[in-house]
């Protein structure tokens, strides 16, 4: 199953700033008060990185989840379709332990990635199982300039 946030669902807006050189930040959650997550078959759309900009900066931040790892990358496909078949990349974070700190990809990953004429969309992968329940939640922010 495809967990999608609300800005993957097209209900929140991604911040954009078409001047020059202006860092923003999107902090996007998926929540798993009421689903539960399914580390063999779910990945998570978290929202997408405006056209035309640069990612600088990510954190991974667990809420309540347990002992969890976490990949932070572009998922494949198209932005917004809940299609199952769609994969999470680790272009920024790579199999990171979130359980008692956050996990930060490095600038040089950020750069490494550069920047696109194209809306991508940004996914994640857990690696364990997360029970539903209240308070539970992976929050992943991440700062991108134009």
């Amino acid at each position: 199953m495809l967990h999608q946030s609300p800005q993957a669902k097209g209900k929140a807006p991604i911040p954009f700033n078409p001047i020059g050189g202006t860092v923003m930040a999107a902090v996007f959650e998926a929540s798993f008060a009421s689903v539960a997550y399914t580390t063999a078959t779910d990945g998570i759309e978290l929202g997408a990185i405006p056209a035309e900009c640069t990612v600088i900066g990510v954190e991974a931040i667990s809420s309540s989840l347990g002992t969890i790892s976490v990949d932070v990358g572009w998922i494949d496909g198209t932005y917004g379709d809940n299609d199952d078949s769609r994969n999470v990349g680790d272009e920024f974070i790579d199999g990171v332990a979130i359980t008692s700190a956050p996990a930060k990809a490095t600038t040089l990953a950020c750069l490494a990635e550069g920047r696109s004429g194209n809306l991508r969309a940004l996914g994640a992968v857990l690696s364990a199982d997360v029970a539903a329940g209240a308070g539970k939640k992976l929050t992943v922010v991440v700062h991108y300039t134009t």
